[in-house]
């Protein structure tokens, strides 16, 4: 049996991504807690992009989408 690993880029806009934090820390969110850390994860998704074969967007909203698409991507490399 052969072995194959799937890497799979999941990424979300980014102010979606603020407008998540927001709801999830209520009045605790600081913007200044995450700046640090924004700015550290696009600049690896910067560098390391286009090394995933497989990029898929997780929009508000569409998380049914999102798991669709990657149930889809995965059995379409089954079939290959």
């Amino acid at each position: 049996m052969s072995q194959r690993t799937l890497l799979i880029l999941i990424e979300a806009d980014q102010n979606e991504l603020e407008v998540r934090k927001r709801q999830r820390d209520g009045l605790e969110f600081n913007a200044n807690e995450y700046d640090k850390r924004t700015e550290q994860e696009l600049a690896t998704l910067r560098q390391y992009r286009h090394h995933f074969k497989h990029i898929i967007t997780n929009s508000d909203g569409k998380l049914n989408v999102t798991i669709q698409n990657i149930i889809d991507l995965y059995k379409n490399l089954l079939l290959d």
